[in-house]
């Protein structure tokens, strides 16, 4: 792995996934379609894709989410509790992303800036 940049505003998303894509549709081209199935305990909501909100009319998404963390619930309020209980926090360490140098070169970013 070498760990240089992809080149100015490339991303993984946007240079490997189409990639990727090609690929699995040659490798799976004989292969019959699998239909998706919701997970047991998830539900689909309709999301606006702009907010992640509630759809309520207009173009909408359907997004997987447990019962009671749909949008519409305190879920979309950081990591707050009902209105009754103590605001939940993360035990994480957040560390700030860094970037340290080693004998062969330059390591990735370590840390998770807070993200989980």
């Amino acid at each position: 792995d070498d760990p240089d940049s992809l080149g100015e505003d490339e991303t993984g998303g946007h240079i490997a996934a189409p990639v990727f894509r090609d690929f699995m549709m040659a490798a799976l081209k004989d292969a019959p379609a699998t239909a998706f199935h919701t997970p047991p305990g998830m539900r689909l909501y309709r999301v606006n894709p702009a907010t992640g909100l509630a759809a309520s009319g207009g173009q909408a998404i359907y997004e997987g989410y447990k019962p009671g963390t749909e949008p519409g619930t305190n879920r979309h309020l950081g990591l707050q509790g009902p209105p009754d209980e103590t605001p939940i926090r993360s035990s994480a360490v957040e560390r700030p992303l860094t970037r340290e140098r080693t004998g062969a070169g330059v390591a990735p970013a370590s840390g998770t800036g807070g993200l989980y």
